[in-house]
């Protein structure tokens, strides 16, 4: 059997999503939210503490922080923290965004106590040698230098910071000298500031009763985090248009990122933009894929999305295309950014849109693992987060063909869109953005 992408999934729409229910408190500073499953024996936490940072940092200072909370506490090695971890059954991360720092764990109900226990020992009592520190130094560095080949790598690199500008945080990119120069006074600093000295937002996840919810909340306001009133310093933002070109010594294909800046979540006509960005490339049936892909076999894949960080959002096209299809594969793009903007999308292709992001929405809401992933990530609150959820159902259900082209002609006009492309320097050299229209 041969799966037809040109005909609409037998959903109704209809048929109300249903939210799955959710509650919030606010706790000594702390806001917690609840998504509940009594018929779950497992529990998810996700801690998120907004970042405390600002330009001009060293910025492997919070990525080396972070990594070393697991390093080993001044009880127990790394190698019997992890043991610890292991017997009871729980897994721990950690990671340092761009905005924010999240410690998650997962544990089953019955072993909640002790991982409690452990979770505490990790963000309050770490090892923080500086052996440690220097290991984690040398395998970073490695890390590096390997993406430092990957044409990939290269443009999201450029992509990133032509797009925000140097003199903004999110524009900051790591050079290698800053491996040389990082302390563990450093990172100590950075720890006691972000995490011993900040006070994070709690997603809880999973099957909790009433009183363990209640012992839950005493066990961590207990444990004395404090509202930190410093803030991650953003800096300016000078995003370039134009074409960023990075190069590598060979390779058969170039690496493109393409993108623009869009205020900050939210705004007016977000909603429909969404279903514009899935139309052009969001989806297997997209403009771009039915082109680049099933059209002309330039490419593999070829994707769009819009993405918000807390100080701005961006829309971003990325694909891979191989070198004698490179330039083509350009006008290519532009020629279906200016069909976005001219040419309203047939009754045929806003169906089977529906169909695939109705089908996306359902599965992200799919019970409260699901649906707590999609919490933002600053833990708004939960009626922000209905009413944001609520949003972007609607414009699924009511978007039509003239309100795609209207918000296309604000937002997709291909001028505005920056290109970062990597691969061999004979190739990438004779690439050009923008085009003139066709």
């Amino acid at each position: 059997m041969t799966l037809d992408r040109t005909i609409a999934p037998a959903l109704h729409w209809e048929k109300k999503i249903a939210l799955p229910p959710c509650l919030t408190k606010q706790e000594k500073g702390i806001p917690f939210t609840f998504f509940l499953d009594s018929d779950s024996a497992v529990l998810g936490l996700r801690l998120i503490f907004p970042r405390i940072d600002a330009v001009g940092r060293n910025q492997l200072v919070g990525r080396a922080a972070m990594e070393m909370l697991l390093r080993g506490s001044k009880t127990k090695t790394e190698e019997e923290l992890f043991y610890a971890l292991e017997v009871l059954g729980v897994r721990v991360h950690t990671s340092a965004n761009v905005d924010y720092n999240e410690v998650s764990l997962r544990t089953s109900i019955r072993n909640l106590d002790a991982a409690l226990a452990l979770l505490h020992e990790i963000l309050f009592t770490p090892r923080m040698a500086q052996d440690d520190l220097t290991q984690w130094i040398e395998e970073s560095k490695t890390d590096f230098a390997i993406n430092l080949e990957d044409p990939a790598y290269l443009a999201a690199r450029a992509f990133r910071q032509s797009l925000y500008g140097k003199e903004h945080f999110y524009g900051e990119l790591i050079q290698p000298e800053l491996y040389e120069s990082l302390t563990l006074d450093q990172v100590l600093h950075y720890w006691q500031e972000n995490i011993v000295k900040n006070s994070p937002a709690v997603i809880v996840t999973g099957g909790l009763e009433k009183e363990q919810e209640a012992d839950l909340i005493a066990t961590l306001t207990s444990w004395g985090f404090t509202k930190n009133e410093a803030s991650l310093h953003y800096g300016v933002l000078h995003p370039e248009t134009g074409i960023v070109r990075s190069t590598v010594p060979s390779g058969t294909q170039v690496s493109m990122y393409m993108g623009c800046l869009l205020p900050r979540h939210p705004f007016e006509g977000e909603y429909d933009l969404r279903i514009a960005i899935a139309l052009l490339g969001g989806v297997f049936s997209s403009r771009l894929m039915q082109n680049l892909r099933e059209d002309k076999g330039y490419t593999y894949g070829i994707h769009s999305k819009m993405a918000f960080l807390y100080d701005t959002g961006r829309i971003s096209i990325r694909t891979n295309v191989g070198n004698p299809y490179a330039a083509k594969a350009i006008e290519e793009i532009r020629n279906e950014l200016c069909r976005m903007v001219t040419n309203p999308a047939s009754e045929q292709e806003l169906d089977v849109l529906r169909g695939q992001l109705f089908g996306d929405a359902m599965q992200a809401l799919d019970g409260v693992w699901n649906a707590s992933a999609t919490m933002f990530i600053y833990a708004a609150p939960i009626e922000a987060w209905y009413e944001k959820t609520r949003k972007r159902i609607e414009a699924i259900s009511r978007v039509d063909a003239d309100a795609i082209v209207a918000i296309a002609q604000k937002w997709l006009q291909p001028e505005r869109f920056l290109l970062s492309v990597a691969g061999q320097e004979e190739v990438v050299n004779t690439l050009q953005w923008p085009l003139p229209h066709p």
